[in-house]
């Protein structure tokens, strides 16, 4: 992925974050910062490497690719958050050409021991993990309050802190728990098939889709695919799906979409009705509710 140059800091104190590539600052202090990245997808879409200076949470918004760490593949894309040690590199690959965006938290070593500290269950050897292995999992706890984190105005920077350090504290207790997404199940040929449908269903899930058609973009046969998705991915093809879509959903409305029909027709759902059926099991939440901002303990 080609890396845009070094972001302007806009006046926040985000200078020691920098990492070098074009973030957007949503947030800086000595402690931790929060960012937008978007990559276009314009540049030469060959493989890249990268490093973190600091442990870098990777909220996933658009699109997807693939990051390589100590001969271990991570399909990154929307459903899936994960946790990046310090002073590592990765490389990344597959759909770098294409459109991406994320938010990225990036948080001092001081703050994960700290948070840590108050997590029940944790110890010395989990920080010890985290230093050296990602962390890679899926949760709509953490969806939720992302999407309450970007609907804070950005110009009230208690509640950007005191909403983002709850964010963050939510990912390094779930990072604790998660054994993170490893494809030692499958063989590498069907895990490398399961990601050539994710890539297909992550560029049509808001359009009416068939098994069929999902089986056809891997090779697989339907039944195969139904048995080894939800062996790589977690869950069966139906409710990747409809999660995306609804990730989708939860984002728009933290940033102000108001059209509730339109955007669940966009999306793909068959009515109102059904999207708000699905919004609310999933999040415990009406679309309308969701869509104010709320502070983190709501």
């Amino acid at each position: 992925m080609q890396a845009l140059r070094l972001s302007k800091s806009s006046g926040f104190d985000a200078a020691k974050w920098e990492p070098g590539y074009r973030v957007r600052w949503r947030y800086a202090d000595d402690r931790f910062a929060v960012g937008d990245w978007r990559c276009s997808g314009a540049g030469s879409g060959a493989p890249s490497d990268e490093v973190t200076r600091h442990f870098e949470i990777n909220l996933h918004r658009r699109g997807w690719h693939v990051r390589s760490f100590a001969r271990r593949r991570f399909f990154i894309d929307p459903l899936h958050h994960s946790v990046w040690p310090a002073d590592s590199g990765f490389g990344l690959s597959h759909n770098v050409a294409h459109p991406q965006a994320a938010t990225l938290l990036f948080v001092a070593h001081e703050v994960v021991e700290e948070v840590l500290a108050s997590v029940a269950g944790s110890s010395a050897a989990i920080l010890r993990k985290l230093q050296t292995q990602p962390a890679h999992w899926r949760s709509s706890e953490l969806t939720a309050r992302h999407a309450r984190m970007l609907a804070i105005d950005g110009d009230d920077r208690l509640a950007m802190e005191e909403n983002s350090l709850a964010l963050i504290r939510c990912v390094v207790a779930e990072a604790t728990q998660s054994s993170g997404l490893d494809h030692r199940g499958p063989s590498t040929r069907r895990v490398a098939a399961i990601d050539q449908a994710r890539s297909y269903i992550l560029s049509r899930y808001r359009e009416p889709l068939s098994l069929s058609s999902i089986a056809t973009s891997c090779g697989a046969a339907p039944s195969t695919l139904c048995e080894s998705f939800p062996r790589v991915v977690g869950m069966p093809v139906w409710k990747y799906v409809q999660r995306l879509r609804l990730q989708e959903a939860a984002l728009a409305l933290a940033e102000g979409a108001e059209d509730l029909s339109g955007l669940a027709l966009d999306l793909g759902f068959s009515s109102h009705s059904h999207f708000a059926q699905a919004f609310r099991a999933h999040f415990g939440a009406t679309p309308s509710q969701f869509r104010r901002p709320v502070g983190p303990s709501a």
